[in-house]
């Protein structure tokens, strides 16, 4: 309500009071007056209200435009990092496989460079030795030795092997226990009766090679030769007991030199892939002996022609590599020459 409309509503009412001149009057105009003056202020205060919650409405939606607003433009700068980070990652990415490419293909050069300097030297190195280690520098026997060699090597275990097997039963046969007097008798009969027939088998170690049958016969023939009668050591005691032990001692140790010369004559190197060479080397069933490749290898080879001829033909390295194969074997011989007199010594020890 206005400011005039309130001071025309006061004249208006002491006007008519003054014209009135009774209470009553009066009093009916004031309460007329504060009905329409409670009116207008109510009809104000509604105004007002009306106008505070537009006013708060209005605020909640800019308050809201402002927020929807900010979040969208943090999804858009967070969307944008993204976008920015994704894109980063894809170039480093591609530089890093692109910088792998380039060290492999790289790489790949060099190594394709390296062959190629590595296959020129070797041409150019063959080509400068081609007289000193072409063909007509090696030997026919050093094809020879390379072929055998497996083959020697697996022949000299199976010898050892075999030596020392029988070494193992001449002691179980020296060393037997709780025979009697009558026991032992009856079998010093078997043994002069088997040493009777075997006997005949002695004219078999003029040979160079033996079959398994043979080397068997033998083996048992000197064993019961060497001790035909064993003590049963569990009924010997004191001096008796150590001068058998003794004289066991001596016993073994002529027994393991007689068979070992027995085994040098057994088939024991495979020889159907040997390549055979300048002479004929003895087989039993495609096996020769340790004696028959010695013989091979040094008496007959010097009296082939072949060996001569193929010799005058070889550059000076094919005659060192031949040198070399020919001390090998040299070697080898002084070495069986050496446990002969080893054994030798061994048993004139014992006299």
């Amino acid at each position: 309500m206005s400011r005039f409309r309130l001071a025309f509503l006061l004249g208006t009412m002491v006007s008519s009071n003054a014209f009135a001149g009774c209470d009553s009057c009066l009093q009916t105009s004031i309460e007329s007056a504060s009905a329409s003056i409670n009116s207008s202020l109510s009809s104000l205060k509604t105004t007002v209200n009306t106008n505070v919650s537009a006013t708060e409405t209005l605020n909640n939606t800019i308050s809201a435009s402002s927020s929807s607003l900010v979040g969208l433009l943090e999804s858009q700068n967070t969307q944008m990092v993204t976008a920015i980070d994704a894109a980063t990652n894809k170039i480093i990415l591609s530089n890093d496989k692109l910088n792998k490419t380039i060290i492999n293909l790289t790489d790949f050069m060099t190594n394709e460079i390296s062959q190629a300097m590595k296959s020129e030297f070797k041409v150019d190195a063959y080509l400068r030795t081609k007289e000193t280690l072409g063909p007509q520098s090696q030997p026919v026997s050093g094809d020879i030795a390379v072929n055998r060699a497996p083959l020697l090597q697996q022949a000299i275990v199976d010898f050892e092997t075999k030596l020392a097997d029988q070494l193992v039963q001449f002691k179980q046969w020296a060393l037997l226990k709780g025979h009697k007097d009558n026991g032992q008798k009856l079998r010093r009969r078997e043994v002069d009766k088997k040493i009777e027939e075997l006997t005949p088998q002695l004219d078999k170690l003029t040979q160079n090679l033996l079959t398994e049958q043979e080397v068997e016969d033998l083996l048992t023939l000197i064993k019961l030769m060497v001790l035909p009668s064993p003590k049963p050591t569990d009924t010997l005691e004191g001096e008796d007991a150590a001068e058998y032990y003794r004289q066991l001692q001596k016993k073994t140790l002529a027994f393991s030199v007689l068979a070992r010369d027995v085994l040098l004559r057994a088939p024991l190197i495979e020889t159907k892939d040997w390549q055979i060479g300048y002479t004929k080397v003895n087989d039993i069933e495609g096996r020769t002996s340790l004696t028959e490749f010695m013989l091979s290898e040094t008496q007959r080879k010097y009296f082939s022609p072949e060996w001569h001829l193929d010799i005058k033909t070889k550059t000076n390295t094919g005659l060192l590599r031949e040198q070399v194969y020919q001390t090998n074997m040299t070697n080898y011989l002084l070495n069986e020459l050496i446990e002969e007199e080893r054994q030798t010594l061994g048993l004139l020890s014992f006299q």
